[in-house]
């Protein structure tokens, strides 16, 4: 129902006049016309003749009648609200999902497309129009209606976001306005909602893209590794791919293949060479115009056994007990005359750990050294702990503690190392002093540990 008098008090006072200046029109009568006749005998058959009632009838229709005239033209002109809201409201959705960042053949994004045309319209609109903008990545937290001029200025702040998954928020639906547009490429943001105005940016592009990122050891040969990439060229034009799966700079696997249209084909490389850890895989083409889909990273784990010697005098070692407990860990005890009987190219250990015992020279392979004292090649003063329980705080910039929580770690006996530039900081009590260092050199994550 058309809630007219509820919009405006000025509506309401027009409406009134309006209605008053028509019936005072038909209640003015016209001047009495004096004609001379020859005969009366006419004007009383035809007075006679017609009827009171359906004079008045006639009057009212046609008063009536002139009324919802002027009604409909005031109507019009002021655009009243309608069940109480105002119809001067305009809800614009821009969809900014990565598909979005596209490239069309002009050069443009789809997304830049779409925001041009957003602006278009705003400038088409009145000036008093009021303006809600939505997007799909709700970059927008809260949406509502705004100015024009405050639209232009959260559009300018949008960009394409990353999220699969774009997202208007379920009441938008329900706002009322007289106008609701969806500008979008209709990829990812599925179905248009009813009542919406769709302004489709969608351009078919040549695009080429990885779907698929995994590693696997070889049946048969645990210590070869294959990785699989999966590539899909969704253009109609068959286009020449560069397939790269980098660890470092110093391993980098590359080949080129050529893709044809709509075809999906999956690449086996040898990646035996790479160690543990992050790997990056990565696709370059010319004609590739939508870059999101370029690049993948996968994770290796390393599952081989991990062979740690354990230097101690102690038959009741608790890291021997410890370390046996760690998966894919194969621990040897070796006394500290067996370890300096040891020559270097003797040395078949992946990592050694020292438990109390002090080594007369540098270990060749990666060690940690627990509760000594001194050292004969390295020159760094340790002072035994006085307080009883020291918290801790950790190198975080460190590698070797990069993946490694010290929360809630009190220290209650042990030595504080001296300040060195030798010497890299690892652990550091809050009063002060250096509970851990990690030795630099040739070795990589050499470090002592005094606790």
């Amino acid at each position: 129902m058309i809630n007219f008098f509820a919009s405006s008090p000025l509506f309401s006072f027009l409406l009134a006049g309006l209605i008053g200046t028509v019936i005072l029109l038909y209640l003015l009568r016209p001047p009495v016309l004096n004609r001379l006749i020859s005969s009366n005998i006419i004007w009383k058959r035809v007075i006679g003749s017609s009827r009171l009632i359906s004079e008045r009838w006639r009057w009212w229709l046609s008063v009536l009648l002139a009324l919802l005239i002027a009604i409909l033209l005031l109507s019009a002109a002021l655009r009243p609200s309608v069940n109480g809201q105002a119809d001067d409201r305009t809800l614009i959705i821009l969809d900014n999902s990565p598909s979005m960042g596209a490239l069309t053949q002009t050069g443009l994004s789809r997304y830049n497309v779409a925001k041009d045309s957003v602006m278009k319209l705003l400038a088409s609109l009145s000036k008093d129009v009021q303006v809600m903008l939505v997007d799909t990545q709700r970059q927008i937290t809260t949406p509502s209606f705004s100015s024009i001029s405050d639209a232009l200025e959260i559009l300018e702040q949008l960009k394409v976001g990353n999220s699969l998954e774009p997202l208007v928020p379920s009441w938008v639906a329900t706002v009322d306005a007289s106008k609701k547009f969806i500008y979008t490429d209709g990829v990812l943001i599925g179905g248009v909602p009813e009542g919406f105005t769709l302004v489709s940016v969608f351009q078919s592009v040549p695009n080429v893209g990885i779907t698929r990122l995994s590693f696997a050891t070889i049946p048969g040969d645990a210590k070869r590794r294959q990785a699989f990439v999966e590539v899909v060229n969704a253009g109609s034009d068959s286009q020449l791919v560069e397939i790269e799966l980098a660890q470092t700079q110093s391993r980098i696997l590359t080949r080129r293949v050529d893709l044809g249209p709509y075809e999906k084909a999956t690449h086996i490389f040898d990646a035996t060479k790479f160690d543990s850890g992050p790997v990056k895989a990565a696709i370059f083409s010319n004609a590739d115009r939508f870059k999101a889909d370029d690049t993948a990273f996968g994770y290796i784990t390393e599952k081989k056994q991990v062979r740690v010697g354990l230097v101690a005098n102690r038959q009741d070692s608790k890291l021997f007990t410890l370390l046996n407990l760690m998966p894919r860990v194969f621990v040897s005890r070796l006394t500290s005359t067996e370890y300096a009987g040891l020559n270097p190219g003797e040395m078949s250990f992946d990592a050694l750990v020292f438990d109390g015992t002090p080594a007369e020279r540098k270990p060749t392979v990666p060690s940690i050294f627990f509760g000594v004292d001194s050292s004969t090649w390295l020159d760094v003063s340790v002072t035994p702990i006085r307080s009883s329980q020291l918290a801790v705080n950790k190198n975080a910039g460190h590698p070797i503690l990069r993946n490694i929580s010290m929360s809630d770690l009190l220290v209650e006996t042990g030595f504080v190392f001296g300040a060195s530039d030798d010497v890299h900081a690892l652990l550091e009590a809050e009063g002060g002093g250096v509970l851990a260092v990690a030795v630099p050199g040739a070795v990589k994550n050499l470090s002592l540990i005094h606790i």
